[in-house]
């Protein structure tokens, strides 16, 4: 059947497991503490460094193909103003050409 409850058994038992209950709210005290000192350990870390490396980085990026598109314009403007200047040269020269072979073919005679 049942058992009668001892008391000399469980008043030292209860001391004991209000000591163990003690400890375990210490530890979770601590624990917290540790956690929050550690997260602001983070934070510092984190304030102290470059905010996002990665936008630094895309943003360098950018400013090179910025400059690539301008000096690849900039090169077309030039190819397409000695194309201008090629094509003008190349009329006149067509027509001083014709000119120049059309002298000496036929002889105006005047009597």
């Amino acid at each position: 059947m049942t058992q009668a409850v001892d008391f000399q058994i469980l008043l030292p038992r209860a001391q004991d497991v209000s000591r163990i209950q003690h400890i375990q709210q210490t530890n979770e005290q601590t624990q917290q503490q540790c956690f929050a000192a550690h997260l602001a350990h983070d934070t510092e870390i984190a304030q102290r460094t470059v905010q996002n490396p990665s936008q630094t980085r895309e943003a360098r990026i950018k400013e090179e193909e910025r400059k690539q598109q301008q000096s690849l314009q900039h090169q077309q403007e030039k190819s397409f103003e000695k194309k201008e200047n090629a094509s003008f040269e190349t009329s006149d020269e067509t027509i001083e050409k014709t000119d120049n072979a059309n002298v000496g073919r036929h002889i105006d005679l005047k009597i």
